[in-house]
């Protein structure tokens, strides 16, 4: 589950190489055991209900119109339950809710999980204001599970929270509880750049040495510690020289240089008015990656793959991108959406752009998701960083990059127009009603036989009169 967009030229790298960090909104897969898809599928259902009822959100919409089985994407995952005695009958399926919003009600359930609740321990600074104020944050949830040699079934649960706060903001919740501007004559002012008026201006970034503490930016202390393993250890302290001899002396030193955080590597992906996506993948290193590129579609959304194309942007390379592998899922209308994934090599201080064409679906009237005017969320991509030479299906990715997600504008219809037909409608029944019912019960008669029934009518009420008056002086007598 997540919020905000990561800034790979402020922030550097995600957490754990985006390993455990989602995209935008709430994003799951997993290795489910299953001899055919349908299987799996059924087990998947389940499996997103129970989740859907444990942090109350709606990842049991995560239907087959939803859901993915990449064949490319999470083989660290393919092969880590391999490894754990799954064997091969399974496959991996991924869904996601870009346009999930994550709140307190999503917290409590994951803030439960904990072994003391929250209660104690650094799960006491989880704050919801304060999380849920930062500028970008991701909860994540993993599950594993394997047979130890006795061939008994094990689990193990990996619970964290990453999230970026800004110290000046996160400060002045202590001074007012309720998020307000700062004053203009706080803000330090760019004096280098032009100001429209004299009341605005263009602020600083804030300083790399402001002072802060666990305490002020969550607006609590960490309270008491939550003990595990209350058996008793003993600490053992080995002293041993810093320095060694080394016989024979080494030629040459291997220094092992971590290449992806030395740089931080681009992946921007645009939607233009024309109904084309644009992908551009910039590689600042000076050395050459092989990625693979995942990116998924509703049904409503269909790409056009011959418009599929690959070229350079800015590379001192003499031959052109080509896709080495393709894998392409057709989507079927209000069944499953379309996918595909592609694998290619990225030259050192390159920028590559891959692009293509779609067009836009109609939806029926109750298919459109709420506040449709401001447009449907698409889920963002993935891009798995392996080097050139990496055997994708047998060595783990060097780091995993997500989009964000993209705004995708559906023509919409009026949704009062029904309610409007609905009482015009009704009001044009209730005329044609009541002018056949005048017709059905009344009588139409000359204007002298009118006369001689108004005559009629008075003969018989003096008659009754009559009648009535002779029974009253008959009763008397």
């Amino acid at each position: 589950m997540t919020r905000g967009k990561w800034s790979y030229k402020n922030w550097g790298m995600l957490p754990d190489r985006g390993e455990f960090a989602g995209g935008t909104g709430i994003e799951l897969w997993a290795y489910i055991e299953g001899d055919t898809e349908d299987v799996s599928l059924e087990r998947w259902s389940r499996l997103t209900n129970a989740f859907s009822g444990i942090f109350s959100c709606s990842m049991g919409s995560m239907d087959s119109a939803r859901t993915i089985i990449p064949v490319l994407t999470f083989a660290k995952d393919k092969r880590q339950a391999e490894r754990n005695h799954w064997g091969s009958r399974g496959h991996l399926l991924h869904g996601s809710l870009p346009q999930e919003t994550i709140c307190t009600e999503n917290l409590t359930p994951f803030l439960k999980l904990l072994p003391c609740k929250g209660r104690a321990g650094i799960s006491t600074l989880l704050d919801s204001h304060r999380l849920f104020d930062a500028e970008w944050y991701s909860i994540f949830l993993d599950v594993v599970h394997f047979c130890d040699k006795d061939k008994k079934g094990l689990s193990v649960l990996f619970q964290g929270i990453d999230m970026v706060l800004d110290i000046e903001r996160a400060s002045r919740r202590d001074e007012s509880p309720i998020p307000k501007p700062k004053p203009l004559d706080e803000i330090v002012c760019d004096k280098t750049r032009n100001h429209i008026k004299d009341d605005s201006c263009f602020p600083l970034d804030n300083p790399l040495n402001m002072e802060w503490s666990l305490s002020k930016l969550f607006g609590r202390p960490i309270q008491g510690s939550c003990s595990l393993d209350f058996a008793p250890t003993e600490v053992v302290t080995v002293a041993h020289p810093y320095e060694r001899v080394i016989s024979p002396a080494p030629n040459t030193i291997l220094v092992e240089e971590d290449v992806i955080f030395s740089k931080y590597m681009i992946t921007e992906r645009f939607l233009t008015r024309k109904n084309r996506i644009s992908v551009v993948i910039s590689n600042p290193h000076s050395i050459e990656f092989q990625f693979i590129y995942l990116d998924v579609f509703p049904w409503f959304m269909k790409p056009f793959v011959h418009t599929l194309n690959a070229r350079f942007l800015s590379s001192k390379a003499k031959y052109s991108p080509n896709f080495e592998d393709i894998y392409i899922r057709p989507s079927i209308d209000r069944k499953c959406g379309s996918y595909f994934e592609l694998r290619m090599h990225i030259p050192c201080n390159s920028t590559i752009e891959i692009a293509w064409e779609f067009e836009k679906m109609f939806l029926r009237y109750a298919e459109y998701p709420p506040d449709p005017n401001r447009g449907i969320s698409i889920e963002p991509s993935i891009l798995t960083v392996f080097n050139a030479d990496d055997e994708i299906n047998k060595i783990d990715p060097i780091a995993v990059i997500r989009t964000t997600s993209l705004l995708l504008t559906l023509p919409t219809p009026d949704f009062s127009m029904p309610y409007n037909v609905i009482v015009l409608t009704s009001t044009i029944i209730a005329m044609l009603f009541g002018s056949m019912f005048n017709l059905s019960i009344r009588r139409f008669v000359s204007l002298e036989e009118a006369r001689r029934l108004k005559m009629m009518k008075l003969n018989i009420l003096v008659f009754n009169l009559k009648t009535m008056l002779k029974k009253i002086f008959v009763y008397k007598t």
